[in-house]
Order: C-alpha cells, then structure tokens, then sequence
C-alpha cells in the first residue's frame, strides 16, 4: 500500500482554487430582468402562488421565471403569447 504511505505528499502539492465571492448587487446584475416580468398563464393543475391556491381554469400573473417552471411542470400554460 505504497499509496497511502505516499497520499499526504500528494495531498499537500495540489493547489487550492480561490473562488471570487460576488456581493449580492454582482449577482443581481448578472441576471436577465425579463425573468421578472410579468406573464398571465391559465392553470392545468391546481398550484399556490404567494399562499392562495390557483385552481383549474384560473388565470393569473406571475413572475416569468416561475411561469417557466410551472409550464414545465404542466402545472400551468402561458395565457398569452410570450416573446423570447
């Protein structure tokens, strides 16, 4: 067992990577603010938004980001058309 006497030499040569650590204003700026527009989509399956249960066949606006994750769960489709 060669390499466990051998693993602290190995060890101890790699170099540790420092990741930059981004303010929270850095991360903010960085993401697309159509993600946060407005978007009406119909509900398919009944979900909650902020605590109020949607039922089926209800309309209402959400965030776009998370209409794209409720359509992708089929939990809901876009009730308008969306432009990319």
């Amino acid at each position: 067992m060669t390499w466990a006497k051998n693993w602290d030499d190995t060890n101890t040569q790699m170099p540790w990577a420092v990741l930059p650590i981004k303010t929270e204003a850095e991360l903010m700026s960085e993401q697309d603010p159509r993600l946060f527009e407005p978007v009406k989509v119909r509900c398919t399956r009944p979900f909650c938004v902020g605590g109020k249960r949607i039922e089926v066949g209800q309309t209402v606006e959400v965030q776009r980001h998370l209409a794209e994750g409720l359509v992708l769960m089929k939990k809901a489709e876009f009730a308008e058309p969306v432009s990319s």
